[in-house]
This record gives C-alpha cells, sequence and structure tokens, in this order.
C-alpha cells in the first residue's frame, strides 16, 4: 500500500474537518497582520496622494490610473505573501487548513517539515 492509500483510507475511515479554533488566528499574529495592514493601508495613501498630484511616475505601456492600480496590488500582494508566511510558522503542524495549505489539492498528504 502506498503512503497516499493509506492517508486516503485513514482520512475516509477517520474524517477531516476543520474547528472554529483551526480558523482563529492567535494574538500575536492578529497583532502582526494588523501593523502590516495598517503600514499597507498608509502606504497605499501615500501612492493615492501622489496619483492625484500626478507625482506618480507611469510604469511603462501604463497611464496614471493603470500605474497607481499596479502599485497598489503590489503592496496588497506584499502583505498577503507575509501574513500568509507569519502563518505557516506559527500554525501547529497538526492544524487542519495547514495540512491541506502544504499538501496541496484536497489536504491529502503529510506535511514534511
Amino acid at each position: 500500500m502506498t503512503d497516499i492509500t493509506l492517508i486516503a483510507c485513514g482520512t475516509g475511515n477517520y474524517g477531516f474537518s476543520l474547528g472554529i479554533n483551526d480558523v482563529i488566528p492567535g494574538p500575536e499574529l492578529r497583532l502582526k497582520k494588523e501593523n502590516l495592514v495598517e503600514k499597507a493601508y498608509a502606504d497605499c495613501q501615500d501612492l493615492i496622494a501622489l496619483a492625484k498630484k500626478g507625482k506618480l511616475e507611469n510604469k511603462p505601456g501604463c497611464d496614471q490610473e493603470q500605474t497607481l492600480e499596479a502599485m497598489i496590488s503590489g503592496v496588497l500582494s506584499k502583505v498577503r505573501e507575509s501574513v500568509g508566511q507569519i502563518c505557516m510558522k506559527e500554525l501547529s503542524r497538526h492544524n487542519a487548513p495547514y495540512i491541506m495549505a502544504t499538501c496541496g489539492s484536497k489536504g491529502i498528504g503529510i506535511p514534511t517539515s
């Protein structure tokens, strides 16, 4: 029997569920996330102010609005990535969403770290 078959059978027999505690961030994660989001919000406001004054340098092939959208998307993408990395460091390896995120489709598998 392969590992995947064994895991699939185990999941089928015992289930794989999410509890509310699996998705509620702890106090440290919440604080770090709030700080990152606050800084990103301020950065986005600065970009908007620059665009309103016409001082935002356009990206190649983009007008002012497209440049602003691309820059804001970049800021928000960095926040999502940073918070995701914090989650991956702080969650227990037995956390169901963590298992699904690290193993891919349908959460079948065992994390390697």
